[in-house]
């Protein structure tokens, strides 16, 4: 992934990018809001001009979860080569709950965290927008909700499964050919507390080395930055919970932190698909004495590059021997986001000899990835572009051509920055068949 990641090494400033950076790592940081919640479809999208997120809503549906799992919809038409949904709504839904700030979270900045989202959502808490519109495919919506004082909230969620930008109607991102245009939320939907300050979006980029290895780290810092702030990395074996290398670095006022941590010849198995060993980077940020936040993030000792036309995995020539996926989920109609599906998907995989899997103009979720990394399954993802029949102008809420481009190169940088760190993610494609974009 260094070579991926790399080529990005300027992130753009994009909300989600941030939050999902700043996740917390500590019990008692995340709150989770599944369960029932109010709701409301607004088929005539009037919900804001009438400042709905001021009002109650009064009806009832369940999240995670979809429309069409609600019940809610019309039946949907018999296509051909389309799944036909039992219950097809497309538009704006409005989902609206009541939550507690616990009194332990005073002063500190909470993010509401959005799994899987189609296409569009946004955030009010307490009748005040957060932020604006997230309309990623492939990352967690996340919005930040600012500094709520302890107490009862309402959070109101808008969520928009038009076509926001002209991506392909053929796109698995958002075509109905094996997904349905869902409405709602899946996978986690929860509420986190950011300490403050705290660790930024963490990039790890293991390189071979003619003594071994070496995990370079990179990371920025958020929040309230003070000096005397210094970021240590221990690599160590979760199995064996041995140290195989530490570095600490000194925050001195500006910019970001970078550590390079080598590792001793001998002591790391490289990660592949014979050998899909995992290790860990421990981060923690101090204050003086005090520890103020930690993160730890799972990665593989893998490099990959190429001689000639020959593909090469830590030096050794690799072939990939491969599936497509087309987000074929027919009994839910969008992707799983349990690990343990994936586990019994990949393990198919390797019964029948396969390491490898293109994701059709779509990206999946991080189970996918999670479980991609401890069976040896080799991932190339995609950003969602399928504009196979050339592009068109004014489709979606008065989207066209630049919309397109703009999406994409933004939702390849939140593709790199969400999952970069799997061993497994080796590939990115913008999409398929680009008809004539740029």
């Amino acid at each position: 992934m260094a070579s991926l990641l790399s080529s990005f090494s300027r992130p753009f400033l994009l909300l989600s990018l941030l939050c999902l950076a700043s996740g917390p790592s500590r019990a008692g940081e995340i709150l989770s809001l599944a369960g029932r919640w109010r709701f409301a479809l607004d088929p005539a999208d009037k919900g804001i001009g009438e400042k709905w997120f001021q009002k109650t809503l009064e009806g009832s549906i369940r999240l995670p979860g979809t429309t069409d799992e609600a019940g809610v919809g019309a039946p949907g038409p018999e296509r051909y080569g389309v799944l036909t949904r039992r219950h097809e709504y497309i538009g704006p839904a409005w989902y609206q709950r009541t939550f507690q700030v616990p009194p332990e979270w005073k002063g500190r900045e909470v993010v509401v965290f959005l799994e899987r989202v189609l296409w569009q959502s946004r955030a009010w808490v307490d009748g005040r927008e957060a932020g604006g519109p997230l309309d990623s495919f492939a990352a967690p919506h996340a919005h930040r909700l600012g500094r709520l004082d302890p107490g009862e909230h309402v959070l109101t969620l808008r969520i928009d499964n038009r076509m926001i930008h002209h991506l392909g109607l053929m796109s698995h991102s958002y075509g109905p050919q094996t997904q349905s245009r869902w409405n709602g939320v899946v996978g986690r939907i929860e509420l986190r507390a950011l300490p403050d300050p705290r660790i930024g979006l963490v990039r790890l980029f293991p390189k071979r080395t003619q003594g071994g290895w070496s995990l370079q780290v990179e990371t920025g810092l958020e929040g309230d930055f003070k000096l005397g702030l210094s970021l240590s990395c221990r690599v160590v074996d979760p199995k064996s919970g041995s140290l195989l290398g530490e570095g600490v670095k000194l925050w001195v006022g500006e910019g970001p932190l970078s550590l390079s941590i080598p590792i001793p010849k001998g002591t790391v198995t490289p990660w592949s698909e014979f050998t899909p060993k995992l290790y860990e980077a421990d981060l923690e940020l101090r204050l003086g004495g005090s520890v103020v936040d930690r993160r730890s993030r799972s990665f593989g000792f893998r490099e990959i590059g190429r001689e000639g036309n020959k593909l090469l995995l830590n030096g050794v020539p690799v072939f990939m021997r491969g599936n497509l996926d087309c987000i074929h989920f027919p009994l839910t109609g969008y992707p799983s986001t349990k690990k343990e599906d994936w586990l019994r998907i990949f393990s198919l995989y390797k019964q029948h000899g396969l390491n490898h899997v293109r994701y059709h103009s779509w990206c999946p979720p991080e189970a996918a990835f999670q479980a991609a990394d401890e069976l040896g399954i080799y991932i190339q993802a995609s950003v969602g572009i399928w504009i196979n029949e050339g592009r068109k102008e004014g489709l979606g809420p008065g989207k066209g051509e630049a919309s397109v481009d703009e999406f994409a190169k933004a939702e390849m940088r939140r593709v790199v920055d969400t999952y970069g760190n799997h061993p497994s993610f080796l590939f990115l494609a913008i999409g398929n068949e680009l008809g004539h974009s740029n």
